[in-house]
């Protein structure tokens, strides 16, 4: 079974200190994929519709599906294996057929965060590697990075 998921986050894994991309279910489950700096640029650009003059191999990418007369259908994050998550992007073809494209997950979102394609997760692997998140959670964090001067006025 495939959940749907939504682009939530790039952030910094506090113990390895590396970049995470975080995936989010309506259900408040969360998919952390461990990427490198470049891939984790990639995305945040995509999500934040940052353009370069000559754009990157995502937006080449983009051109080139859409040249074949293609289109991103979805991407899957589709397997987990010794340490690694897997993924696929799915096209559609102008003649209507389907192509599975074998891909790196930072590179599968960057793609679909760029096209607007859906992200899925199939189950099993968020059954594996997703995390339950309380919603408190995120709002202690916020507290906790408070500093004294953060509350201007109101200090006692």
């Amino acid at each position: 079974m495939l959940i749907r998921m939504d682009f939530a986050d790039v952030t910094v894994d506090r113990a390895s200190s590396r970049p995470v991309v975080v995936l989010r279910d309506a259900e408040n489950r969360s998919l952390p994929i461990a990427v490198g700096f470049r891939e984790a640029s990639a995305v945040a650009s995509a999500r934040e519709r940052t353009t370069y003059g000559r754009g990157n191999t995502h937006d080449l990418l983009r051109l080139s599906i859409e040249a074949l007369g293609a289109t991103v259908e979805c991407v899957e994050v589709c397997d987990y294996c010794d340490g690694a998550f897997f993924s696929i992007v799915r096209l559609r073809t102008s003649d209507g057929g389907s192509i599975e494209v074998d891909s790196r997950p930072s590179d599968a979102i960057a793609l679909a965060l760029r096209v607007g394609a859906p992200i899925w997760v199939h189950e099993d692997v968020l059954d594996a590697k997703g995390q339950v998140e309380d919603p408190r959670d995120r709002w202690r964090v916020y507290l906790e990075s408070l500093e004294a001067d953060d509350f201007g006025k109101y200090q006692q």
